[in-house]
């Protein structure tokens, strides 16, 4: 997830991951650890499990512009 926060809620989770997935992405970018508030290792994991078991790649980094 892909996990980014407005406030205290998610935007962005493994509902969201899997519609990119779907939709044809082969890497799914997720925030850094700590960059967002919420951003835990734990969380991230998660996903890159989740994208991993489909066979796509995940690439973490902290947003530029």
């Amino acid at each position: 997830m892909i996990y980014l926060y407005s406030s205290s809620k998610p935007i962005v989770n493994l509902k969201v991951a899997e519609k990119f997935i779907d939709a044809g992405a082969d890497i799914i970018l997720v925030p850094a650890v700590g960059f967002y508030y919420g951003i835990r290792e734990e969380r991230i994991r998660e996903i890159v499990e989740y994208v991993h078991s489909k066979g796509k790649l995940v690439m973490s980094a902290i947003g530029t512009s």
